[in-house]
């Protein structure tokens, strides 16, 4: 078992994501059907241009389990 709790070869996968990796849209119509709108407003602010997570010292991940997007997770440089 690894620090994630998932046995070798299988668990949770994170990796660098964007709104165009698949599963994004889902993720966010999920979460906005939760009363929450963080995943929309990353999605609207990555595709205007406002935030694409490229500064020195960012980062856009995502948690991928058997091959889905179930979770996103930015870093911003502080202003």
């Amino acid at each position: 078992m690894n620090l994630f709790g998932a046995e070798a070869g299988g668990g949770v996968l994170f990796r660098r994501a964007t709104p165009e990796t698949g599963g994004f849209d889902a993720l966010a119509s999920d979460a906005v059907a939760k009363g929450h709108r963080f995943v929309a407003r990353l999605t609207d602010e990555w595709r205007s241009g406002v935030n694409r997570f490229d500064r020195p010292s960012e980062a856009l991940r995502g948690a991928f389990l058997g091959g889905v997007l179930v979770a996103v997770g930015g870093l911003d440089a502080d202003p």
